[in-house]
């Protein structure tokens, strides 16, 4: 309905400017200014939309949300011939039929964006105008992404690259999909001879759009090749990830595995492209006939979306705007004003930002006086060995210099150091819960669950009746597909008033998920 009274503004304003235009330029000026003070603010009318392993959100007209949920159904099917798939209920699809919406969140000339995650859930933002809508370019590209991120595997990045470039230009045809469509990375190959040692050993900050049709070919050659009535190298590949994940290097895993160095598949590689073997693979599709289920969002909730969307794209200042618009007290929307609060430390971290930009020698300032105490600290530890309180504030100030890091690298050895610290200050004193939370936050942010885990349980366990404490347990296991081991902790907080509002619909959702589980097993 506001969607229909906003276009009806829309053509009233039109036809306003129109009769103003034949009157004196003044005028025309005041009726400009009057146009743009009266434009309807962007139409707010949301819906999701839920499928066996999709939520969606959009403003877009029903026929094309469904058609858009379907298609992301019957991708997931291709997508499960090459990786094993998880459980993608914690990833939203935000689709955008309001492109200059999608711009305010989304700067690049990208299809998509797939946010950093936020505890247990994911955000992938997706323009969902027509001519974005018809290619699925971007959904194909990100959802490929997140699953290889989902896995919890450590794929190499020359597979993760070949894998997305590879799946990214999929058509899906009635009753079929066409795989390695034959695009512009097929055509970026037919005059180039591709070294396979050289893509082994790209990383994320190296390669080039010419690398990247070279490990389109690559993927083809890799996992389409038996349909082209090459050797079919499926097992062996397969073989060399799960080598390459057990620690064994790039070059006896692919020795291993394939039997051949890389210079011989090279050859192989490239007498494949000049047969014209890159072609399409059909792979065999099921039309999805799930239920989908449809809920109308309240203005309340579309503005916490929106602002929680707003805040995790690095936009504080739209996430504002947003939250702004929740009415104080409005029944189940309490977060809002905890996400008012990480809005306006995000602003000011940022005012902070350039403040230090303007004077460049304050963090190296900062770093030089905790260098200094982190000196005399470690004097006096080697006359104290076993001093918990110099232990932990040795953790601390690691801590602090691991933050001021300049790159990733620095970040880690600083990390590394305030957890060493805090081990040995935890061994002597067991029950130190600030040295617990750091470890926990320390192992979380270098990637290491399992010890993190560790020490979220042991903070827990000093107050067993917290329930927020659980739900946080209980959502580190559903995020690490323990479900059985999650159910407690998650039903101790299903009727919690004080989690009602901030996550009454992510429990409902995890509890469902964990009940088919069961059920299928």
């Amino acid at each position: 309905m506001w969607y229909r009274l906003c276009n009806f503004c829309c053509f009233l304003q039109k036809v306003f400017f129109r009769l103003c235009s034949g009157l004196p330029t003044v005028i025309q000026v005041l009726c400009g200014l009057l146009y743009f003070a009266t434009a309807p603010v962007v139409a707010d009318d949301w819906t999701e939309y839920r499928s066996e392993h999709f939520i969606v959100f959009t403003d877009s007209p029903a026929d094309d949300a469904r058609q858009y949920l379907h298609h992301a159904e019957q991708f997931r099917q291709v997508l499960s011939h090459f990786m094993p798939l998880h459980d993608s209920i914690s990833l939203k699809l935000v689709l955008y039929s309001n492109n200059s919406m999608f711009r305010s969140l989304v700067n690049q000339e990208l299809a998509g964006v797939l946010l950093p995650p936020s505890d247990d859930e994911q955000f992938m933002l997706l323009d969902a105008t027509r001519e974005q809508r018809l290619q699925n370019a971007g959904l194909h590209h990100l959802y490929t992404q997140y699953q290889l991120q989902d896995s919890g595997a450590d794929y190499p990045y020359w597979f993760r690259m070949a894998l997305v470039e590879l799946l990214s230009a999929t058509r899906l045809e009635e009753g079929k999909a066409l795989v390695g469509v034959t695009n512009q990375m097929a055509r970026g190959t037919e005059s180039q001879l591709i070294a396979i040692k050289a893509l082994l050993q790209l990383h994320r900050a190296s390669h080039t759009n010419e690398q990247r049709h070279h490990l389109w070919a690559l993927g083809h050659f890799l996992l389409l090749g038996k349909l082209a009535g090459a050797t079919d190298y499926t097992a062996a590949t397969v073989k060399y990830l799960r080598m390459r994940r057990e620690g064994e290097s790039d070059d006896t895993a692919f020795v291993t595995a394939f039997g051949k160095s890389p210079e011989v598949m090279s050859s192989e590689l490239n007498a494949y492209i000049l047969s014209s073997a890159l072609k399409a693979a059909v792979v065999p599709l099921q039309p999805y006939d799930g239920e989908v289920a449809i809920r109308v969002l309240p203005d309340p909730e579309i503005q916490l979306l929106l602002g929680r969307i707003a805040l995790l794209a690095n936009q504080p200042e739209l996430a504002v705007q947003h939250l702004q618009k929740i009415p104080q007290g409005a029944a189940g929307f309490l977060p809002s004003q905890q996400l008012l609060e990480s809005a306006a430390l995000v602003i000011q971290g940022r005012k902070n930002a350039l403040n230090n930009a303007a004077q460049p020698g304050k963090n190296a300032e900062k770093q030089q006086v905790l260098s200094s105490r982190i000196t005399e600290l470690e004097r006096q530890l080697k006359q104290k060995p076993q001093d918990v309180s110099l232990l932990a504030e040795l953790a601390g100030h690691y801590k602090q210099l691991a933050v001021l890091a300049k790159d990733a690298s620095q970040h880690q050895k600083r990390t590394q150091q305030a957890i060493d610290y805090a081990e040995r200050s935890l061994k002597l004193k067991p029950a130190q819960q600030d040295m617990h939370n750091l470890l926990y936050v320390s192992y979380k942010s270098i990637g290491k669950r399992e010890k993190a885990f560790v020490h979220l349980k042991a903070i827990q366990q000093v107050e067993p009746e917290n329930i927020m404490l659980k739900l946080s347990v209980g959502r580190f296991l559903f995020n690490d597909r323990k479900y059985q081991q999650a159910l407690p902790y998650l039903k101790a907080a299903e009727n919690y008033a004080g989690c009602k509002a901030l996550c009454q619909q992510d429990l409902a959702d995890k509890l469902k998920k964990i009940q088919q589980k069961a059920g299928k097993s």
